[in-house]
């Protein structure tokens, strides 16, 4: 009893044996089933991106990876995560938040103008597409210090949120900016208490990145880590 499996029994064309017909407001057509379906898969892009670009954050900046363990083992210890507990755990969120700032999972949003708006001398004619570039909003240097530099600490000062939009802000915000958040520091959380993440002689501190037509970022080479287990550091996970 899944989401997507609800949508397709819900499905318009589909017949089922011996059961009424239904309202047509309970069903949904093949369109709608695909295009939930997307949202599912851009979701877990939203997640799994940033997660692959920490790796190499914390690889390259041991002292923050040190000091994430230090409070995961503090907090967390071998119990599973709460809420309540994830809550408490103030240097995981500005870790979360510094990656999110270096690499959103999405390079710009897209808005439409309502009605014709003049901002700044600027006129946005009603129906117009805005373009929010993210990434280079998110790395002025007006708004961060060193802004190309992983440093989870500049999070304990005042950072102003229209800085910071890698969920969009306002009423068109990501409805699961919440579930985003809490599901990263639930993965991290679980990989960093068990392996440390460790740099191949090659690999660079600053990534160069590359900006496919989709509106995701990639780095323009590919990145190797090694993965040492904390239990037994004598192995490794290639």
């Amino acid at each position: 009893m899944d989401l997507l499996q609800i949508l397709i029994d819900a499905d318009e064309n589909k017949v089922h044996e011996g059961t009424p017909p239904r309202r047509s407001c309970n069903h949904v057509s093949y369109h709608e089933v695909y295009a939930q379906g997307m949202i599912f898969l851009a979701t877990f892009e939203g997640l799994t991106t940033p997660l692959s670009f920490l790796a190499h954050a914390l690889a390259t900046h041991l002292d923050v990876q040190k000091k994430l363990f230090d409070e995961i083992h503090s907090v967390i210890g071998d119990e599973d995560p709460t809420c309540d507990k994830i809550q408490k755990m103030e240097y995981l969120d500005h870790v979360i938040r510094e990656i999110l700032r270096l690499y959103p999972p999405f390079t710009f949003i897209g808005r439409e103008t309502a009605n014709t708006v003049t901002i700044k001398g600027y006129t946005f004619p009603e129906g117009s597409t805005v373009i929010v570039p993210l990434l280079e909003i998110q790395r002025d240097p007006d708004y961060f210090d060193e802004p190309d530099t992983f440093q989870p600490d500049r999070w304990k000062g005042s950072i102003n949120p229209l800085a910071w939009l890698p969920f969009g802000y306002g009423q068109r915000q990501c409805i699961a900016v919440r579930l985003s958040m809490l599901a990263m520091k639930i993965a991290v959380i679980h990989v960093l208490r068990r392996v440390k993440f460790v740099t191949q002689p090659d690999v660079p501190k600053l990534l160069e990145l590359e900006y496919p037509v989709t509106g995701l970022i990639v780095p323009k080479r590919s990145i190797k880590l090694k993965i040492e287990l904390r239990d037994h550091p004598e192995h490794y996970i290639g």
